[in-house]
């Protein structure tokens, strides 16, 4: 198998892996959505073990391009990919084409479940003010950007 052949082998993988990881971030939007926390919990359990592989499937990738005399950023892999003639250019453009759709298609969706998280968040803390009876108070800022609210003693912060 070539340089190039092994190269679309992992681009398989890792497209299958986006497809997989898309349908986790899918599946987290809506046990979000509907309050779901043991869907929600599998979710993010099948998130993390995709990002593991994905992590695992850069480095091998990282490894190929560095046997071929190829830095391993973006600039080296279109270095290498320009090297490939035939139907393996076709397919690896047609591969590379895909997991770029599929990457902006999870970074969307991840800030989608990032939106929602976030505003959840909010809905707790105007909950906790009004429960501690400081519901005229607002959000504070500390010296990291982060907000927090102060309810008495306590300080509830962003996690």
């Amino acid at each position: 198998m070539t340089a190039h052949e092994q190269l679309q082998f992992l681009m398989e993988r890792e497209n299958k892996a986006l497809e997989e990881l898309l349908g986790a971030l899918e599946a987290e939007h809506e046990a979000l959505r509907a309050a779901q926390l043991e869907s929600l919990a599998v979710a993010v359990g099948d998130k993390q073990r995709l990002l593991v592989e994905l992590g695992e499937l850069e480095v091998q990738r990282a490894s190929l391009l560095g046997r071929v005399g190829q830095p391993s950023d973006k600039a080296g892999l279109a270095a290498f990919l320009a090297e490939a003639d035939g139907t393996v250019a076709e397919k690896l453009q047609v591969s590379w084409g895909r997991t770029q759709a599929l990457l902006d298609a999870c970074a969307r969706q991840n800030r989608t479940n990032g939106q929602w998280v976030d505003a959840g968040r909010k809905h707790v803390q105007q909950a906790l003010s009004i429960l501690s009876g400081s519901a005229e108070q607002t959000e504070l800022y500390d010296q990291k950007g982060s907000t927090h609210l102060p309810v008495g003693n306590r300080t509830y912060a962003k996690v």
